[in-house]
């Protein structure tokens, strides 16, 4: 069933929502003092502004290179561009994703694209400056140029995906197998070798490492050194969050979707490699991969909902999936209603892209600054009244670079404040501890400076109500001067 039958009807809708999110995401950035995403957010954002004063920065695994590099051109207009890059991403996802499903004769294909639009987790982590937003389009991208059997561009821009985000290594497992067997040719492998070994050539380099792309990988060495510092969870975790990351009754229609598929492969309805089989099984591999690594505590993981941003697109051609055969089965009832409950479901479920994001998100906007981050605003505020000429900063909390106006890449100014990093601090520099990074993160507990005569105690902040942080430590930040 096609509701609005004017094609041309339907893509100035599609062109008009996607116009309307927009301006309303722009607007809500403007209202919002905080961004999602805490630390990682103001971390990738700091990494992509510097990065060309600060070469070595394009090629830093943690920030990830392509993401970098994209960010990079947007992170000059300050934290705003890096919202309008992923506005820019949800844009693009949900018009790829509506592409698609055009392509692959979904009827409701307009339908597909809102609930990329409107997708719960989505929105949530668009005012931000992470890296899933660009992963998410660059997915849906690949799909796209799949239904439209453009198979050597697909394969070129899957050979970035590994520098992108680490579970890029999974999503280009799959379509490296998925290429080869049904092409039945080398080509895409050398296609997606492009991408994958010329940043992995760059990456050798730089720092000598012939494998940098997996020595370089912060995550596999955590897992190699056993740190962990989130711990593990419930292998239920992800699975009871997806009220919020997609919606229950989407989540629902997913499920089904799968069911549905596996019994069209096995009545051989649709073959082995059709579009929509392989993003069962690229939803599944990435869901699955999360959920048991946050189980068994494995690669850094602290259990991200987040991370589910990047299948939105996925998700969405599976819904419509399910949803067409809903409307399918609808059809052949003999009933004089039919029409009607067609009809009728296609606005019900239109209704539930619209309700499931304000219902979840009305209380959260505009974002307010977290404690953390109210605690260093009045840091920086009485920073600034500090007189820090000639010596350094040292702190690990990268939103003291955004509101001290610190350029965290200028060892004059600043160097983190690790374990390893004490031994560099000289007379004169001021020491920022804080409870979230520095023990965390940084290996480095308040004892180390609390009753050192090596360093001078100058003032404490604290949030306005107790508030306790990442492993059960009250929050609160601590400022020396090294003697």
């Amino acid at each position: 069933m096609n509701v609005p039958k004017s094609p041309k009807a339907i893509n100035v809708l599609f062109g008009a929502v996607c116009l309307l999110v927009g301006v309303l995401l722009a607007y809500l950035d403007y209202l919002s003092p905080g961004y999602s995403g805490g630390g990682d957010t103001y971390n990738h954002y700091l990494i992509a502004r510097f990065s060309w004063q600060n070469p070595e920065l394009l090629l830093d695994y943690w920030g990830k290179p392509v993401y970098t590099v994209i960010a990079s051109l947007f992170a000059r207009l300050g934290l705003a561009g890096s919202v309008l890059l992923n506005v820019l991403c949800l844009i693009g996802s949900a018009v790829a994703v509506f592409i698609t499903a055009k392509r692959l004769n979904y009827k409701n294909y307009f339908l597909a694209g809102v609930i990329v639009l409107l997708c719960p987790v989505f929105l949530d982590n668009t005012i931000s400056s992470l890296t899933e937003p660009l992963f998410a389009f660059f997915l849906a991208l690949i799909v796209m140029l799949i239904s439209q059997n453009r198979i050597g561009a697909a394969a070129v821009f899957a050979g970035f995906l590994p520098h992108l985000r680490s579970e890029g290594l999974i999503i280009f497992g799959i379509l490296l197998v998925y290429f080869m067997l049904k092409n039945r040719s080398i080509k895409p492998l050398l296609l997606m070798a492009v991408g994958s070994l010329g940043i992995n050539m760059l990456g050798w380099w730089q720092t000598g490492e012939p494998f940098w792309i997996i020595t370089s990988n912060p995550y596999i060495g955590a897992q190699l050194s056993g740190a962990s510092i989130c711990g593990s969870g419930s292998l239920l975790h992800y699975p009871m969050k997806t009220h919020y990351t997609f919606g229950l009754i989407n989540s629902f229609l997913a499920a089904f979707s799968a069911i549905v598929i596996a019994w069209h492969l096995y009545k051989k309805k649709i073959g082995l490699y059709a579009p929509i089989v392989l993003i069962l099984v690229l939803f599944l591999a990435f869901y699955a991969a999360h959920v048991f690594i946050w189980w068994q505590g494995l690669m850094g993981s602290c259990g991200y909902v987040r991370v589910m941003t990047i299948v939105a697109p996925l998700i969405a051609l599976l819904i419509v999936y399910a949803i067409e055969h809903i409307l399918e089965s609808m059809a052949n009832l003999k009933s004089k209603n039919s029409y009607g409950l067609q009809i009728g479901f296609v606005i019900f479920m239109f209704l539930v892209q619209i309700t499931t994001p304000i219902r979840y998100f009305r209380h959260r906007y505009p974002i307010p600054l977290s404690e953390e981050e109210e605690v260093f605003q009045e840091v920086a505020l009485w920073y600034k009244n500090l007189e820090v000429s000639g010596n350094a900063t040292v702190y690990l909390n990268p939103y003291f670079s955004v509101v001290g106006d610190v350029n965290p890449y200028d060892n004059t100014q600043h160097f983190k404040l690790y374990t390893s990093a004490i031994q560099w601090i000289k007379s004169g520099d001021i020491v920022i501890w804080d409870a979230h990074f520095c023990p965390n993160e940084g290996g480095v507990p308040k004892a180390t400076f609390v009753g050192n005569p090596e360093y001078e105690y100058l003032k404490t902040f604290k949030p306005k109500e107790r508030y306790i942080t990442l492993n059960d430590y009250e929050y609160e930040v601590l400022v020396f001067r090294k003697r």
